[in-house]
């Protein structure tokens, strides 16, 4: 597994930020700390989430993309999901996969009203592009604690997230796969998790979960569709207390920006010292 990106919306540094923490970080020689938007990508053929740094992480990662099968869509914020950066699959000089793109009802509608409305506008050039992209990727919906089976021993199953997409009805999914008794909890975006994801996971050893950390030390209030690390610490003590996180689960905070307040080791050592070296900050370009 690798990180394709572990940033929240605007990066790390925000280039249109001048606070001390992006400063500090582009005067920074630790590599860790520059981010770009977040991704994880599974092994060849399946990905989560496709941002507009998905194009440039592959290519700075040695990464060959053109095995693609499954997208895991999380929601259509944009720097979770870049519809035109699929369409350069039409560049291709050989034939890769058509890759279906899994989201909910509501972030399906809302990418075909989307497409509706560029294709209503009649520009040649514009609605050419959408065309291509409809017959490049297909899109299946997935609702929330759906169970898919990508193969005899792989299972994945879409989780509700505590954090609002797009679209007024639009929600996150988070995604627990299950892969020949591997068990990974994909939790981003979202804030504290919803009693019945808690449900669902308990009594489930993890042997990775990787969290979203947004802000950092920057506390949120009850509610915040993102997290903070006292939310992260909640949340992390309840999946122990049900059996969920165990002492071979290995932890790793992802989507982070610069409203996180710290240093990548300042971050990551306050979380070791409440739960070990079991968990650490992510960066791009970690492989797991």
């Amino acid at each position: 597994m690798l990180f394709l990106g572990t940033a929240a919306a605007e990066c790390c540094p925000n280039p249109f930020c001048s606070c001390d923490f992006c400063e500090r970080i582009r005067n920074s020689t630790d590599s860790r700390e520059r981010r770009r938007r977040s991704a994880l990508l599974l092994d060849q053929e399946n990905l989560i989430d496709f941002g507009p740094d998905a194009l440039s992480a592959a290519a700075l990662f040695g990464i060959d993309l053109s095995h693609l099968k499954n997208i895991f869509i999380t929601h259509i914020h944009e720097d979770h999901f870049y519809y035109f950066g699929l369409g350069f699959l039409y560049m291709s000089r050989t034939t890769p996969p058509v890759p279906t793109l899994y989201m909910t009802p509501d972030a399906a509608a809302g990418i075909s009203q989307f497409t509706q409305f560029l294709l209503d506008s009649q520009q040649k050039q514009l609605t050419s592009q959408v065309r291509a992209c409809e017959e490049l990727f297909k899109i299946q919906t997935v609702e929330a604690y759906e169970t898919l089976s990508l193969g005899p021993h792989y299972q994945v199953t879409a989780m509700r997230g505590n954090h609002q997409g797009f679209l007024d009805h639009e929600y996150s999914l988070n995604y627990l796969f299950e892969n020949n008794g591997i068990r990974l909890y994909y939790a981003c975006d979202t804030g504290l998790f919803l009693p019945e994801t808690f449900a669902v996971l308990s009594g489930k050893p993890l042997d990775y979960l990787v969290l979203e950390g947004t802000f950092g030390f920057k506390r949120l209030p009850p509610g915040d569709g993102h997290m903070d690390v006292y939310s992260i610490c909640e949340t992390v003590e309840r999946l122990i207390e049900q059996g969920s996180v165990v002492q071979t689960t290995k932890i790793y905070i992802t989507h982070i920006s610069h409203h996180s307040g710290c240093s990548h080791d300042e971050y990551e050592a306050y979380l070791q010292e409440r739960f070990g070296e079991r968990i650490q900050l992510a960066w791009d370009g970690l492989r797991i």
